[in-house]
């Protein structure tokens, strides 16, 4: 589906994509999944998944994490920042959306 633009002098024009925007079927076969982030001031990593399990150690913005499974709302995450590893709350550590323009 394309986009129409209509200029000043109200004829439509086709719509260009920006510099590095892939805009192949290729996107829509095999969406990009964004990494998962921090989306809070901090998050604590617990030995399993629930807010009563012992806390592990604590994710602060600017560690690199890495998530590799979710389950009922958890996330499990390897800072590997701190060498740490265990649940978060996916309210907390989730993906960014991701789109794929036409």
């Amino acid at each position: 589906m394309a986009l129409a633009i209509v200029n000043a002098a109200g004829t439509a024009a086709a719509a260009t994509p920006a510099d590095g925007v892939d805009v192949s079927d290729e996107c829509h076969k095999h969406p990009p999944k964004a990494p998962y982030e921090l989306h809070a001031r901090s998050a604590n990593l617990r030995s399993l998944p629930s807010p009563s399990a012992p806390v592990l150690g604590v994710v602060y913005p600017g560690h690199r994490i890495k998530a590799t499974g979710e389950r009922h709302g958890w996330v499990w995450v390897e800072d590997k920042t701190s060498g740490v590893s265990g649940w978060a709350s996916i309210r907390l550590i989730y993906r960014d959306v991701v789109m794929c323009l036409d």
